[in-house]
């Protein structure tokens, strides 16, 4: 949103290059998440592997900041031409040590950069989420927030209508929509609409392979990590297929549970 501190997308690209992703979720989710750097996570059958990666790189980082504008400043912190500090206070969810620990460690990792980013964990019922709508405040807080940082779980299709489009983009007029970031491109709408009137999955998945690529590089958000889920069947089932990586490792395995028997009997949705 326009006069935030991440409106400017070199922030938000040398932001992503000064941490170790890799490394920072390992520590965070004791390695039960996986890296990401778009929003469709790597078990959907539209999950484009080929996104470009903010590899952990510091100089790139201040390179970035420099050219846009941004100087080191005596405290560490930089400061613009307009003296605005790179800093801002970023809340997230209580009770969510994985997230917590992410984004301390991310705080600390971009000091290096020049970033002063305080965080606050609050409630979400009646913290967090009135401040996803209509004017985009906090409770407790007097002005709209830069940055929060949240989760949520995504469908077995990845449409990204609700989150991205530019018609959902929340204003006084549409105070309780989703996209509440303010995400706003021409060519990523036009993908959104494609991918909604396609029917053939495959067709459909190169639409959002393309729309993943606008996403990496416009970086609305700062992806953290897709949780892996876990699942478990006993010794005696047993079924038409071999149950095997391939096929316990997509989500669609469990749709089928006519193929799956257990001493004759056939389990039944």
């Amino acid at each position: 949103r326009e006069g935030r501190l991440f409106a400017e997308k070199p922030i938000r690209q040398a932001l992503a290059y000064c941490i170790d992703k890799d490394a920072t979720v390992e520590a965070a989710t004791d390695g039960q998440g996986v890296p990401i750097y778009a929003d469709i996570p790597p078990a959907s059958w539209a999950y484009n592997p080929d996104v470009p990666k903010y590899e952990y790189d510091v100089e790139k980082a201040k390179q970035i900041l420099d050219e846009a504008g941004w100087t080191m400043g005596d405290d560490g912190v930089r400061v613009n031409a307009d003296d605005k500090r790179l800093e801002t206070h970023i809340l997230l969810r209580a009770g969510k040590p994985d997230r917590s620990k992410f984004m301390q460690l991310l705080a600390d990792q971009v000091r290096d950069c020049g970033f002063n980013l305080t965080l606050e964990e609050a409630d979400f019922g009646t913290v967090l989420l009135p401040g996803l709508e209509w004017p985009l405040i906090m409770a407790g807080q007097s002005d709209q927030w830069d940055a929060y940082f949240g989760g949520w779980s995504t469908s077995y299709d990845p449409d990204p209508y609700s989150l991205y489009h530019s018609n959902n983009i929340v204003t006084e007029d549409l105070p309780d929509a989703y996209n509440y970031i303010g995400f706003s491109n021409e060519r990523a709408d036009e993908l959104i609409e494609a991918g909604l009137k396609e029917l053939d999955q495959a067709k459909r998945a190169e639409i959002y392979k393309e729309f993943e690529m606008i996403m990496a590089e416009e970086l609305p958000a700062l992806w953290a990590w897709s949780d892996e889920a876990k699942e478990g069947l006993g010794a005696a089932i047993q079924g038409d297929v071999e149950w095997d990586e391939s096929v316990m490792s997509t989500p669609t395995w469990f749709w089928e549970l006519e193929k799956i028997s257990k001493g004759g009997l056939t389990v039944k949705e």
